[in-house]
């Protein structure tokens, strides 16, 4: 099975037969990763500040990992 991964801060998604565009923003308001609505039938991925990536890792060279839509 071949899993195809975009990596990008916008791109276009399918809510259910309508083309979105999608954006990933960091928010310091957000307590956990959400979605809501933006600007221009925007969809935006909310993430708190905690998930953003900034020189590949944390201050100590750790990198995150995060899943998004997975459940077991």
């Amino acid at each position: 099975m071949e899993l195809k991964v975009t990596v990008s801060s916008q791109f276009q998604c399918m809510l259910g037969n309508k083309s979105r565009p999608l954006r990933v923003e960091v928010s310091p308001e957000a307590q956990a990763p959400n979605f809501k609505p933006g600007k221009d039938a925007a969809i935006v991925y909310a993430v708190p500040t905690s998930y953003a990536l900034v020189g590949g890792g944390d201050r100590n060279g750790q990198q995150y990992n995060h899943k998004i839509g997975l459940r077991a």
